[in-house]
């Protein structure tokens, strides 16, 4: 993201701000939302508090090229923040994912599975953690987001990929 971008928007230019916060940011943190929700209107919420609070403390951010890293973090937050005030369990339903999803967006293992349904068999963690993987992030970023060492998120992200491979080479 552009240096000079950042750096206005952490000097209040409202512009700016909108810049980096753009059509497909706030999709990626939706898309990110529900998978972690399973809800569309606490999705939506927590992109909205996450833009809000983004907002607000912008010009706590340290170092501009993490800037991404800093939003997720946010909203991870913000979204762990609404599954304790609901206390849900969280479910995971693929075919409401992929109503929000363009068709190029889905990745299919066969023709019958796609990412979601892959993720879905994973732990509520290792789901969070294999997203942002599957997204780009390093494992050194992940632990950032999600406050855990760097060499745990390797191990688990190794774990998950095990269980996902292993979990369709039964043939279920």
């Amino acid at each position: 993201m552009d240096e000079d971008i950042i750096q206005k928007a952490k000097n209040g230019d409202r512009e700016a701000f909108e810049l980096i916060f753009n059509e497909d940011l706030r999709k990626e943190l939706y898309v990110l939302a529900m998978l972690k929700l399973n809800h569309e209107e606490d999705a939506k919420d927590a992109v909205q508090e996450t833009v809000f609070e983004a907002f607000k403390s912008i010009k706590k951010l340290r170092e501009n090229n993490k800037i991404k890293i800093w939003i997720t973090k946010i909203l991870m937050n913000k979204c762990n923040d609404i599954l304790r005030y609901n206390k849900r369990v969280k479910v995971f339903s693929t075919k409401e994912i992929n109503n929000y999803m363009n068709k190029d967006e889905v990745i299919y293992i066969d023709d019958d599975v796609t990412l979601f349904e892959m993720l879905g068999i994973l732990e509520p963690l290792e789901k969070d953690i294999i997203f942002l993987y599957l997204k780009g992030y390093t494992s050194k970023e992940i632990s950032s987001i999600i406050n855990m060492n760097d060499n745990t998120v390797r191990t688990k992200i190794m774990r998950a990929k095990n269980n996902i491979r292993d979990y369709f080479s039964r043939g279920v």
